[in-house]
């Protein structure tokens, strides 16, 4: 599966990026969506699954997301958060929540998730 992950935190990409290519995946990072969309950005690139990064309650996480799933279509999105899962689902109004990790997760967690949404696709 080829995974794209919205951060900022290299840590996070570096950790996540070890875990998942012994798992058999691909990841790259974007620090935002414009990142992802630039003309070097990971957009060139065939994306299974979207990771956006939750770290400030400032960011437009609906609209980064309506941004994403417009320009990958068929990528499933997850939201890595350390925010209250309902507030960060509030923050969707009436619009599609996407699926949602609490920070911290164990890598174990995110890969049984994969698994889960690849086995509906």
């Amino acid at each position: 599966m080829h995974v794209l992950l919205i951060t900022r935190e290299k840590d996070l990409h570096d950790s996540l990026n070890r875990f998942l290519c012994t798992a058999g995946h691909s990841l790259a990072r974007a620090g935002d969506t414009s990142e992802a969309f630039s003309e070097n950005g990971p957009s060139r690139r065939k994306i299974d699954l979207i990771l956006v990064d939750h770290t400030s309650p400032a960011i437009d996480l609906a609209g980064w997301l309506r941004d994403l799933r417009h320009g990958f279509g068929h990528a499933t999105c997850i939201v890595l958060s350390g925010y209250d899962p309902c507030t960060v689902r509030r923050g969707f109004g009436n619009g599609a929540a996407p699926w949602l990790i609490q920070k911290p997760f164990r890598p174990e967690q995110l890969l049984e998730l994969m698994d889960e949404l690849m086995e509906k696709t």
